[in-house]
């Protein structure tokens, strides 16, 4: 594009495309801590989108000042004068920055981060002023469609499909809030995997009711709804459960059109070729209207040769496995072909219809039926199963989404993280879960990578395999190892095969742990059968700190359990883990703040310490005092239980276990680190980020990961943080905003 017609900030936006890997490099190589942070930036700016944006002059003018501190760096040690023009520092700095110019841009480059010992501070505070602007236009950055989908939430009478009748739109609006089918295809709501639910829920639902009354009304987008589930307080959630709607009309219901006279159809069966028309605006991601004016043969007709064209389109489209879209075609071309579901019969055939080649239609239902589940509900069933790994008989959800994705910015969909310091009681626990959601999403833009899930051991008194939720398959495979250490194994004893718990408390905290992080792998660990043995159990806990350290090589060991004093069996153990390999070591700091001091392991150096808060970060009185005033408290959620976890496990154990404390804190920070670590982990794959400057590993030791959390405070001042991801990553919602956040809080580390 021409620079007369672009603005300051889409020229600043440009450059930091043709210099930020650049300077990146320069940080890398160089080890120059300044110069990642200026490169981190750059890349977030370059990832900036401001076509049809209106931004206000403060922007302007602070991207204006950027581009001619980039002009400087360009132009090292030449001066670039002291005049700020936008255009002639982006003409210069794009001239400089052509393949023939390359070398000596990059050279200019690594000497002003050398040799100057002010413009790369300048860059720094400059990319943050610029980026800070951004923060405060982000409302009035609006497009005609963002505008529209942070409208109402129900379109009005008029915009629904004629069936629809009065008392129905009355009765939504009541008690529920529902969307359109096409709704999500136009938000760009569903990713891949979910396009392959819906289909595959459509389609069985099609084959199950095929031949019943209910093929009496046509199957189109017109006729799928998406309902809001609701939450305890009756309102509805901020999810949209994947779960089809199908709207009847029994005051008149249509003719069935599978009557008409099919001599005069391209497609003998209208009902299927419905269904290929619904499973290909799904996967095209938009709707395809039907001339509703013209007679319905003609109107049909029309249709199957819209589908037929289009389908050449779906064929050609970009997944991120062409063997995956080529299932899905391949389903569509079968509804869209009559003759998967017809057979020819020669002595049946008349001159017209051998003039025609239209083949006998089957009349066989069953026949029909049993062609429908092979050639469409059966391959998508497989793509469900095997390619997303997703058992189709849970309920996936869709999360709402507040932006128009751009085609090349990597955006964390809004509704991932609830946005807002304030959090509602007894859902924090269902908030957190958005980051493993937003983690799966950013995973499958590289589905050629091999993403290792991050291991968590639970050093508590066990774990009950005959809870409810220990029985679920997908929680039931996230354990990955069971070990008891409070009972001597030999050849004529041998322990356990199957998790124990009698006491209670460690049932508890892997149950958080996974609801925290689902995506982690648990390894379930008993030091002790109950509070009584804890005391006596050193020994036993500083063997299952070496075996999952060292042996299990797990990220996290959570230790919900403390001492009044040092035990220096426990120090050793956790000293010689930590020497070994990078390891996250989080305890509780205690409940008897009238009584005693923070609690062993808690205040070893290797270890973070938590605190107990209730869920609007308020500290609880219980928390031990702080006696270093140079400490940093961190604090999580410890109270506010969801209904649900507290009630299964008081049933089973008594409502003592489930007391608010820094034991639930631990359990739930120890959940939070894991997310951190994956959410890391997928942003250095799918950003352009060269694997030197991930933050993972500093990221997968205790103080890298204690810098961290101390960040997710909203609230930095005084000596108390509470620890909120779920303010944190919304206040970072975009890629670049969460990888810049967790990049700076670990770069001190990187460079030792």
């Amino acid at each position: 594009m021409s620079p007369e017609r672009l603005s300051a900030c889409e020229m600043v936006a440009e450059v930091a495309k043709q210099v930020y890997a650049l300077v990146m490099e320069c940080g890398i190589r160089q080890r120059q801590r300044v110069a990642g942070e200026v490169g981190t930036r750059l890349g977030q700016i370059a990832q900036e989108s401001f076509a049809g944006y209106e931004l206000e002059d403060a922007a302007e003018e602070a991207a204006a000042k950027l581009l001619h501190t980039l002009l400087e760096f360009c132009m090292f040690p030449t001066p670039a004068g002291s005049q700020t023009i936008p255009r002639q520092s982006y003409m210069h700095i794009m001239t400089l920055a052509r393949p023939d110019n390359r070398s000596r841009l990059k050279n200019s480059i690594s000497m002003s981060f050398i040799a100057d010992e002010t413009l790369p501070s300048k860059a720094k505070e400059q990319c943050d002023a610029f980026l800070a602007k951004l923060s405060q236009d982000e409302a009035k950055k609006k497009t005609g469609l963002d505008q529209l989908t942070t409208g109402s939430a129900l379109p009005e009478p008029d915009d629904y499909p004629q069936h629809v009748s009065r008392n129905l739109f009355k009765a939504l609006h009541q008690h529920a809030f529902c969307h359109h089918a096409e709704m999500p295809q136009q938000k760009s709501w569903l990713d891949k995997s979910k396009k392959i639910l819906l289909s595959h829920a459509i389609a069985h639902s099609f084959w199950q009711f095929y031949e019943s009354d209910l093929m009496r009304n046509h199957w189109t987008s017109d006729d799928i709804w998406f309902m809001h589930e609701m939450d305890h307080q009756q309102s509805p959630k901020d999810q949209l459960a994947l779960r089809v709607y199908i709207s009847l009309n029994f005051e008149g219901q249509k003719r069935n059109s599978e009557d008409e006279d099919k001599s005069m159809l391209t497609h003998p069966f209208p009902h299927i070729l419905g269904l290929g028309l619904l499973l290909l605006q799904i996967g095209l991601a938009r709707p395809i209207k039907s001339m509703a004016h013209l007679p319905l043969t003609s109107r049909l007709n029309r249709d199957h040769g819209a589908a037929r064209q289009l389908l050449c389109e779906l064929e050609k489209a970009q997944w991120a496995r062409s063997t995956h879209r080529d299932i899905f075609a391949r389903a569509v071309a079968n509804c869209l072909d009559p003759r998967t579901f017809t057979t020819s019969n020669p002595k049946a055939m008349t001159t017209k219809s051998s003039t025609n080649d239209n083949p006998v239609t089957d009349t066989d239902g069953g026949g029909i039926r049993r062609k429908v589940y092979t050639e469409i509900v059966e391959p998508l069933s497989k793509l469900v199963n095997i390619a997303f790994k997703t058992d189709a008989k849970y309920v996936s959800y869709l999360a709402r989404c507040k932006e128009v994705e751009n085609h090349n910015k990597l955006h964390s969909q809004a509704a991932s993280f609830h946005t807002g310091k304030t959090v509602v009681p007894e859902e924090w626990l269902d908030n957190l879960k958005h980051i493993s959601m937003h983690i799966v999403s950013l995973r499958e833009k590289k589905p050629e990578h091999d993403f290792k899930p991050v291991k968590i051991a639970v050093l508590d008194t066990g774990c009950d395999a005959d809870l409810p939720f220990c029985k679920i398959p997908r929680r039931k495979k996230s354990i990955k190892a069971w070990k008891d250490f409070t009972c001597e194994e030999s050849e004529d004893t041998p322990g356990p095969d199957s998790m124990e718990d009698e006491y209670g408390h460690g049932s508890l905290m892997t149950r958080l742990i996974m609801e925290a992080a689902p995506l982690a792998h648990v390894y379930v660990v008993r030091v002790a059968k109950d509070t009584d043995e804890l005391e006596y159990s050193s020994d036993q806990i500083s063997r299952a700190i070496r075996w999952a350290g060292l042996e299990a090589e797990v990220d996290i060991i959570s230790m919900s359990f403390g001492f009044p004093h040092n035990d220096d069996a426990i120090s050793t153990a956790i000293e010689e883990v930590e020497r070994s390999r990078e390891i996250i070591f989080l305890a509780s700091a205690g409940n008897n703040a009238a009584y005693q001091r923070e609690a062993f392991p808690a205040r070893h150096r290797s270890v973070i310490s938590v605190r107990a808060t209730d869920c609007q970060g308020t500290f609880n009185a219980s928390n031990p005092p702080i006696t270093d005033r140079s400490t940093i408290a961190l604090g999580t959620f410890g109270d506010n239980l969801p209904t649900r976890l507290n009630d299964e496990i008081a049933k089973r154990f008594g409502p003592h276990i489930c007391h608010p404390g820094s034991s639930i804190a631990t359990a739930v920070a120890a959940g939070i680190a894991a997310s951190t670590i994956g959410y890391a982990e997928v942003l250095s794959t799918v950003l352009p980020i060269p694997t030197e400057q991930s933050p993972v590993k500093c990221l997968k030791r205790t103080d890298g990961m204690r810098r961290l959390l101390e960040e997710m405070a909203p609230d930095q001042t005084g000596h108390n943080r509470f620890i909120n991801p779920i303010w944190f990553w919304s206040e970072k919602a975009d890629a670049w905003r969460a990888w810049a956040a967790m990049y700076d809080a670990v770069s001190p580390f990187m460079y030792r």
